[in-house]
């Protein structure tokens, strides 16, 4: 038997059993308190669990009774007139044109009630059922989809999307069959926004859409806010749905979207492409900026804009217009541009930056949490080579006083196009009156660093433009020349630079007892125009340790922190002259100021940043300028030790700061009025000077030879005598205390009434580096007096011209030897006759009582003014002349003065006794002391060392070994014959007197100070 089943009784078999799954499906979905979810669903996705869903039930109930429509409807059409038998069957012998033969259902019904079952299915509108199948299936999917979310399906999750894009285009079919084609239409929106990203199901709901509104259009003449026309160009604009068009409909479609039919001329049409789906827009564009990374806020940048067509049809760009961080930025087009399919398009544009970025910066995610731990980033080029780093000093230019909000500059804000907005309009050569236009406003695609985290989250975003991927990342058609896609834009930064003349050539020193001027040198940025250009100083001092640097001496830090460097004593402080003034300015340490200056910025002289001085009204780019300020440092009162070396040294830390209005070449005009000639700016400069004196003293006090008197019994250690008398290798051994008192080491020794030379070497030692000096004249003063001086001793300078001022040395027209460069030196020469009060022997305890005094001989008083620096364009700088030469005082030598208990002098000495001629020499001791003396003598003719036979040079005679008694207040005379044997230079046969009382040296003619004659043949 064939077997053979009638189509419309299969699918209404089908159609009624999905009707009962589906009321099952749905009784099931509200019974159930809770869903089950095992190891298996709990993995399966919201799409694939709606496949057995009440919703998926519905639907295909609801495509099933279309398909048994469709089939009862060809049935019926399909049936002769004379026979009532099946008319369409499937199976095997589906190809028998006659067949009365079939195969009953299970469950089907007897054969003779086909034909009223068939009358019942015409009789219904399986249309009309299908929509509520289907409606119901909406709701229904809308509920599943909320109970994913709860259990934690991500919202707009494409698997979504395409269900409710089938759904709503299966409802706009059933509409659209049944004549409803308003609620058609609005179903078939729907699914083209679910359907973004399937190409072929969107061309097809697009389609539907189009012919659905055309029906409308046709009911009547008004269409609302939607039309076909605008359907068809969404088509025609897509460029994934265009390429699944034909050419005849894509042609028709742009013919009606930009068509001048009266019904359509609503306006221009505005049309802002879906941010997530560029891969489908109609344009694709970039906008770089060429040649920068950074830029200044106010200026005016440069922009390449790039677009390439990915329309099907040619279109007329006639305007459009960039919208970018800081706002809107027309395209200046000369005229319309015509844009062929796949053609690329380059635009020039100026980018206006606004003067205050503050607006424009980006939030933070997080609050402020994230903003305290926000850190520079340098792994893009721009934040590496656009990144405006600056320190306290300059954080006034980029955020203002506010250090908190400097954070949000650190680095620039970023500035990029956001989208472009462009105005379409027909190219088939037609006028364009009266024609609609097209705005399109595309998006710049999301860069493939992003990486967009939720506000709820306390982490800081990623910032694209950051790194270098997504600063640079480009299409193809657009070279990398043309620059990054976006640029930071900072504060107006100061461009000019301040650079310090005068340490140049000091190497960082200046001067005490004199003004110094400081030069400073500015020169304007190659970008940038300098108006009203004023600065202000102020200055500190400290004492510091000093090291050498490469560009002079610099402060250095203590080693021992535990023990603070006191402040400075003769505070250094900023001076500003005044010719008007008539008295010296006294300071609050005693200290007075040179004639006609006075202390800048106060009494304290330590200046004021509201002391501003104008430098130039105008400082065109790389144009240079000078100006300066002034620094003084008083001398001691007191006299300096010579020669003596200080660890620390005074150092004076300046502050420049410079105010002036920033004009740049790129800054904006439009609104330049209001900031005047330019944006305000702050530039600061530190500096350090280290005092320094302008001369040094070293003092030599002669004692050789004739000049110097015998020690006549002192009893200062180096004069003591040693153990072993007889001994005379060490007879000098003692006399360890060096005369050269400049190292400190020692003093010098002096008998009552003797006459000391000595001799003052005046050196400037600052002068190799360019601090001269000039020595005006150098004077002799006492020390000062004290309440015990007229008792104890008198110093007074022994002079044999009859000077009685006490002036070494003044200053002579065209004496060269008065200027002190460097390696020079100027040397004095003075006697100064120490004097001790006379003893009061009756009053006096002991007459034996060592009477001395230690003190140093005299000060010497140089009077000395600066030579002056070249000057540069000019300009006078470095230490500066004052109107009286200034003055500096330096102890004289430390000395030792003492009554001694003897008094020895050479009584006769022949200048040049001739060979073989006896001639005497006589010595002088007297006992000034009340005590008996015994004093030990001994006469060497030879000299250690000498090798000489002492038959060879001189032969004594007289007492030459022995001891001598001298009685108090007694004097005597020794007397000695003597011989030469050869001429030349001979010394002196060698005396020595001692005293035994004191143990000290009466006479020592050793052999470091010998007395020596010259012998005539």
């Amino acid at each position: 038997v064939a077997e053979v089943v009638v189509a419309w009784n299969h699918c209404s078999y089908v159609a009624r059993q999905l009707i009962r799954v589906a009321a099952l499906m749905e009784r099931c979905s509200h019974d159930a308190a809770a869903p089950i979810e095992t190891s298996t669903t709990a993995s399966l996705s919201f799409e694939s669990t709606s496949v057995c869903s009440a919703s998926a039930a519905n639907t295909s109930a609801a495509e099933a009774m279309i398909r048994l429509g469709a089939i009862v409807k060809r049935t019926k059409a399909a049936r002769t007139p004379g026979k009532q038998g099946l008319a369409l069957i499937v199976g095997p012998l589906a190809d028998r044109s006659t067949s009365d033969d079939r195969q009953r259902y299970v469950g089907g019904v007897v054969c003779e009630a086909m034909e009223s079952e068939f009358e019942f299915e015409v009789r219904r509108d399986h249309t009309e059922l299908a929509l509520q199948y289907a409606t119901k299936a909406i709701e229904l999917h809308k509920i599943e989809h909320s109970q994913s979310l709860s259990s934690g399906e991500e919202p707009g999750s494409k698997e979504g999307k395409r269900s409710l894009a089938r759904l709503h285009y299966l409802n706009g079919s059933i509409l659209s069959a049944l004549g409803r084609f308003t609620e058609a239409a609005e179903h078939f929106g729907n699914a083209a926004s679910f359907a973004a990203g399937w190409p072929g199901l969107e061309a097809q709901i697009l389609r539907a859409r189009g012919k659905c509104l055309d029906r409308i259009k046709e009911a009547s003449a008004s269409h609302g806010d939607v039309c076909a026309a605008d359907v068809k160009l969404l088509a025609i604009l897509n460029a994934n749905v265009a390429s699944l068009l034909t050419s005849k409909e894509i042609e028709e479609a742009a013919a009606e979207a930009f068509s001048a039919d009266p019904s359509l001329a609503v306006g221009a049409k505005s049309i802002s492409w879906p941010v997530n789906d560029n891969a489908s827009a109609p344009l694709e564009f970039v906008v770089t900026f060429p040649g920068l990374t950074h830029a200044t806020s106010g200026d005016i940048v440069p922009a390449v804009v790039a677009v390439k067509s990915r329309l099907c049809f040619s279109a007329v760009i006639a305007s459009g217009k960039l919208h970018t961080t800081v706002g809107e930025i027309p395209l200046l087009l000369p005229e319309p541009v015509l844009v062929e399919p796949n053609s690329v398009h380059l635009w020039k544009a100026s980018v206006p930056l606004p003067f205050e970025m503050e607006q424009y910066q980006q939030q933070k995610a997080g609050g402020r949490s994230a903003e305290k731990k926000l850190r520079p980033k340098t792994s893009g080029m721009t934040r590496a080579a656009g990144a405006c780093y600056t320190n306290k000093a300059n954080a006034s230019a980029i955020a203002g006083d506010d250090e908190k909000g400097g954070k949000a500059y650190l680095g620039g804000t970023p500035v990029k196009c956001l989208n472009l907005e462009v105005e379409l309009r027909s190219a088939d050569g037609t006028s364009n009156a009266g024609r609609r236009s097209v705005f399109l406003t595309i998006t710049d695609r999301v860069r493939s660093s992003s990486n967009q985290v939720s506000s709820s989250k306390k982490k800081t975003p990623v910032e694209e433009e950051n790194y270098v991927m997504s600063t640079w990342e480009r299409p193809t058609f657009h070279p990398l020349s043309f620059g990054p896609r976006c640029i930071r834009v900072h504060g107006p930064v100061p461009d000019i630079v301040i650079t310090d003349v005068t340490s140049a050539h000091t190497r960082r020193k200046v001067l005490e007892g004199t003004v110094n001027r400081i030069l400073l040198k500015v020169q304007a940025g190659e970008r940038e125009t300098c108006h009203d250009l004023k600065f202000s100083v102020t200055c500190s001092n400290s004492m510091s340790y000093t090291e050498d640097g490469p560009n002079g001496p610099e402060p250095k830090a203590p080693i021992d922190k535990a023990e603070p460097i006191p402040a400075p004593k003769r505070v250094p402080m900023l001076v500003e002259q005044d010719a008007s003034m008539t008295s010296h300015v006294i300071t609050d340490e005693g200290y007075s100021l040179p004639a006609e200056w006075k202390p800048l910025g106060g009494e304290s002289g330590q200046g004021s940043e509201n002391v501003v001085s104008p430098i130039t009204s105008k400082l065109e780019s790389g144009k240079t300028a000078y100006f300066s300020f002034d620094v003084f440092r008083p001398m001691p009162l007191l006299p300096k030790v010579a020669a003596a070396s200080d660890d620390v040294s005074c150092w004076t830390h300046y502050n420049v700061k410079l105010s002036y209005k920033q004009g740049r070449p790129a800054r904006r005009a439009d609104t330049a009025g209001e900031a005047g000639d330019g944006d305000p700016i702050t530039c600061e400069m530190d500096g350090s000077v280290m005092w320094c004196s302008p001369l040094s003293a070293r003092f030599i006090v002669v004692d050789d030879g004739a000049q110097k008197a015998y020690p006549s019994g002192s009893r200062h250690p180096s004069n003591i005598v040693p153990d072993d008398q007889n001994n005379t290798n060490n007879a000098g051994a003692y006399n360890s205390f060096s005369n050269d008192v400049g190292n400190n080491s020692g003093e010098a020794v002096a008998v009552d009434g003797e006459q000391i030379k000595v001799r003052c070497s005046l050196q400037a030692d600052e002068a190799k580096d360019g601090l001269a000096v000039e020595v005006q004249k150098v004077s002799f003063e006492t020390p000062g007096k004290d309440k015990n001086q007229d008792r104890k001793y008198k110093l007074s300078l022994v002079s044999t011209e009859g000077a009685t001022d006490g002036t070494l040395y003044s200053k002579r027209t065209g004496d060269a030897s008065q200027v002190l460069q460097q390696g020079s030196r100027l040397g004095v020469t003075y006697n100064v006759l120490a004097s001790l009060s006379s003893p009061d022997l009756a009053n006096s305890k002991r007459s034996d009582e060592c009477d001395h005094v230690r003190t140093s001989l005299g000060v010497v008083t140089a009077e000395w003014a600066p030579i002056k620096l070249p000057s540069i364009d000019y300009n006078v700088h470095g230490p500066l002349p004052l109107l009286n030469p200034s003055k500096i005082k330096f102890l004289g030598p430390s000395c030792y003065i003492e009554r001694a208990p003897f008094e020895a002098k050479l009584m006769s000495f022949p200048d040049s006794p001739k060979v073989a001629v006896p001639f005497e020499v006589k010595y002088s001791i007297k006992n000034q002391t009340l005590y008996d003396q015994k004093l030990s003598l001994l006469m060497s003719e030879a000299r250690p060392g000498d090798n000489v036979d002492a038959s060879d040079t001189v032969l004594v005679s007289g007492f030459v070994c022995g001891e001598v008694q001298l009685a108090p207040l007694e004097s005597r005379v020794l007397c000695y014959s003597a011989l030469a044997m050869r001429s030349g230079k001979t010394p002196m046969p060698a005396l020595s007197v001692s005293s035994l009382r004191y143990k000290s040296w009466v006479i020592n003619d050793g052999q470091d100070k010998p007395h020596h004659f010259y012998v005539l043949p």
